[in-house]
């Protein structure tokens, strides 16, 4: 109804426990976790329209085990491609989607002629604070190279809860406000694009912005025309 894509992943995230050999992805104790929460989630959101396709997990190394998970994906859901941001550009991915790829490596991905996966960050453009200032220059290359085709903005909204601070105002508590004592990320939690209430942050409008799907250019400005170019993939402009 609204247009949105999703991306259902698995709920599995180890990157604390390590990487390399470390990681549980290689543990074959670990096998049977990784693949049941796989198939869970793709069991239970199988019949949902939004979404396109699947990932394998977050942040939680490489190895047999995700490879598993993907052939069993693909057996049981051909028709949905499948990623993971581990995998890079291995075989069990169908989409290169890596972290925060910064603008040089970005170009040279959409210069190459041999690339079979698009590239769709799965995190990209932190939103944290007074945020959201390089935005236009991946949209420009998004826009310039087939092969790119966006990525997902970390985060979406600030994660803060209501609270009466010390002094018995209220406020969006995170981090540290509580105590001094207890384990923090700090205002990590706070990177969204619109705030704990809902409000639209600054940086959201810049978003919003090149997001848009109707853009346009200057034909002949002394005769008032102007070219215009229609992105979304279902409407057209005649309406």
């Amino acid at each position: 109804q609204y247009g949105i894509y999703v991306v259902a992943e698995a709920n599995i995230e180890s990157h604390g426990m390590g990487y390399g050999d470390k990681t549980l992805a290689k543990n074959p104790s670990y096998k049977k976790a990784h693949l049941e929460r796989n198939q869970r989630n793709v069991q239970r959101g199988f019949n949902h329209p939004s979404i396109i396709f699947w990932s394998l997990g977050n942040e939680a190394g490489d190895g047999p085990n995700f490879e598993q998970c993907y052939k069993w994906i693909k057996a049981e859901d051909p028709s949905r491609a499948c990623q993971y941001e581990q995998a890079r550009q291995k075989e069990h991915t169908d989409i290169f989607c890596p972290m925060y790829y910064d603008y040089n490596g970005m170009e040279k991905y959409g210069q190459r002629t041999d690339a079979t996966k698009p590239l769709i960050q799965c995190e990209y453009a932190h939103a944290m604070g007074n945020s959201q200032g390089g935005f236009k220059e991946y949209w420009d290359l998004i826009r310039k190279y087939p092969n790119l085709q966006g990525g997902f903005i970390w985060d979406f909204v600030d994660q803060s809860c209501r609270w009466k601070g010390k002094d018995g105002v209220m406020i969006y508590a995170y981090g540290g406000d509580f105590n001094r004592f207890d384990a923090s990320d700090n205002n990590f939690c706070d990177n969204g694009l619109i705030s704990p209430d809902r409000v639209p942050n600054p940086h959201m409008y810049e978003v919003g912005h090149f997001y848009q799907n109707i853009w346009t250019t200057p034909a002949d400005l002394s005769k008032g025309e102007v070219n215009v170019f229609n992105e979304n993939f279902f409407r057209d402009l005649s309406a």
